[in-house]
């Protein structure tokens, strides 16, 4: 994904950030999108028809239920239930 957002014009960057997971943050400058006439609604929707959205809850999910079979074999404890509550906060919010 990188490569392709760095050949769109105006994009001053597009760089990788976070630790073992990637992830990309999009950050429209409005007064270029005024310059480009476009909207912010039509840049989330290209985002939305990558299908990028789709495939980061995906892995999301693999990896929530990843951790949550890693904890079950822990001691019931409160802060298992705490790990188990963020592991699927992690997956179930809605921006």
């Amino acid at each position: 994904m990188r490569p392709q957002m760095k050949t769109v014009p105006g994009v001053a960057g597009a760089d990788a950030i976070g630790g073992f997971v990637k992830q990309y943050q999009v950050q429209p400058d409005p007064q270029n999108l005024v310059a480009y006439g476009l909207s912010f609604q039509q840049v989330i929707a290209a985002i939305h028809r990558t299908g990028a959205l789709d495939y980061t809850r995906r892995q999301a999910e693999f990896e929530a239920r990843t951790a949550s079979a890693a904890l079950a074999g822990l001691p019931d404890t409160k802060q298992r239930d705490y790990l188990l509550q963020l592991a699927n906060f992690a997956v179930t919010r809605d921006y």
